[in-house]
């Protein structure tokens, strides 16, 4: 008997122990995964807790309610809500999607949907401190006397978390959202969106860095007028990155975006191109510059908020601080290009095709060749950055484009191209003119010559 009451005295201080630790885990856990954009903050009341939520961007202020709902807490071993369960604790919420905005903003959003939107979170905390969550929001009914129409599918959010790690999966899925502005007879809609985040690797300095994410729109349409030129287009999206690490000081990074035209008019629209594919590809980068790189962007917003709360109240002495700190800011920067970009390992891998009535492309391989930079100053250390030249990379580049399509995007280019041809710099074959060459120790390298920019500039005029 007195084991029993022993063990049930060690269960239940146990599960007070693990029911703030758990709440400051997710907490910490959605401050990360935002880099700094938004700071969510929890205080015990009733039968959960009070989540609220800051952010040094003044615009954040203005669209979000700082009080952001209540979340009830179930505290395990045993857990009934959200579920029955054996859990080391259990959250849920319920409310108006409109709560989540501020009064103004809320009270212009009343006017656009039909009625009140309601949301529900459930979460499952495992014991072995794996948070699992479902945020669904109802549909949305657009208003039917309003200049404003919104409309939207059930939304769905899912995901599944290592709360020491932060290593896991999020899923968005919604099938479809459309706005509609009556004034203006302009119309804008998605349709089969999913999203998708993923996280390999633990923070690095409290920086979430390393992972996937991907966005896939099956059908974006655009109704709407341009002046005297009507908008009506649908195309397909896909929207993908990845970070990836190399070794303890590198990482890869790459970004892909996929478009293609659903139907005639939008192929006109975009000037003749069916689809298009673009692939951004940075190997060798220092992961100790990426994340000095984002610490920095988080210290320039708050700066940027305080200028701007200063020229809101007409302080001239807060305004001269802010342009102070965000200079010495921006002068910090020269040491983390030096440790973002590494000579004789970064890459930049640039692969870029277009479809139209040909296929044209641009084919970059870059890899970077600089000097370290020295000195304080950004402005000087750039200047000094670009008197490297062609020193500055070594590589290869491809290009190809069609006349009809150059002449769509940029006219006068042709009449630098057909004086690059008559030199033999360019050939032209379909109609499709096309430089290739290589940049090697300072030089490029057309058709097996070599030019400092000085000799190609006398050689092209």
């Amino acid at each position: 008997m007195k084991k029993a009451v022993v063990s049930a005295i060690l269960a239940l201080g146990f599960s007070l122990l693990s029911a703030q630790s758990a709440m400051d885990k997710i907490v910490k856990m959605y401050n990360l995964k935002t880099n700094g954009a938004f700071e969510l903050n929890a205080s015990k009341s009733g039968d959960g807790y009070d989540l609220s939520l800051s952010s040094a961007d003044p615009i954040y202020k203005e669209i979000f309610n700082s009080k952001l709902m209540h979340v009830a807490y179930d505290d395990g071993p045993i857990v009934t809500s959200p579920e029955f369960t054996l859990a080391s604790a259990g959250l849920s919420a319920k409310g108006s999607l409109l709560d989540f905005f501020a009064p103004s903003v809320a009270q212009n959003l009343k006017k656009s949907i039909k009625d009140d939107v309601k949301y529900s979170y459930e979460g499952i905390v495992s014991f072995g401190g794996e948070l699992k969550e479902e945020f669904t929001v109802d549909p949305i009914k657009d208003a039917g006397d309003a200049e404003l129409k919104i409309s939207a599918s059930k939304l769905e959010i899912k995901s599944e978390t290592d709360l020491e790690t932060l290593e896991g999966e999020t899923k968005v899925e919604l099938e479809s959202l459309m706005v509609k502005d009556t004034v203006k007879n302009g119309e804008l809609y998605l349709k089969d969106i999913e999203g998708e985040n993923i996280i390999t690797d633990a923070p690095v300095d409290g920086v979430v860095l390393f992972g996937k994410t991907a966005l896939h729109i099956k059908e974006l349409g655009l109704k709407g007028q341009s002046g005297a030129k009507k908008i009506d287009v649908k195309f397909a999206l896909d929207i993908g990155s990845e970070i990836r690490k190399v070794d303890e000081k590198l990482l890869d990074a790459a970004i892909d975006i996929d478009y293609k035209a659903l139907d005639a008019k939008s192929i006109v629209l975009a000037q003749g191109i069916e689809k298009s594919k673009l692939h951004l590809g940075f190997q060798n980068f220092g992961i100790k510059g990426v994340v000095e790189l984002i610490k920095l962007s988080q210290k320039l917003e708050k700066i940027n908020a305080k200028l701007s709360s200063a020229n809101q109240s007409g302080n001239d002495i807060e305004i001269q601080k802010a342009i102070i700190e965000s200079t010495e800011l921006t002068n910090s920067l020269v040491p983390t290009i030096n440790h973002l970009l590494l000579k004789d390992k970064s890459h930049l891998i640039v692969d870029w095709t277009m479809k139209s009535k040909k296929e044209n492309f641009i084919k970059l391989n870059l890899l970077y060749k600089g000097e370290p930079l020295s000195g304080n100053n950004i402005q000087s250390a750039m200047i000094s950055l670009m008197a490297q030249q062609l020193t500055l990379v070594d590589g290869t580049f491809d290009i190809a484009m069609q006349r009809d399509l150059i002449m769509k995007l940029n006219p006068l280019s042709l009449l630098f191209l057909d004086m690059a041809k008559s030199k033999g710099f360019v050939s032209v074959k379909d109609s499709v003119y096309r430089v290739k060459g290589e940049l090697k120790g300072g030089k490029i390298i057309i058709n097996g010559k070599s030019y400092t920019i000085e000799e190609l500039t006398k050689a092209l005029f």
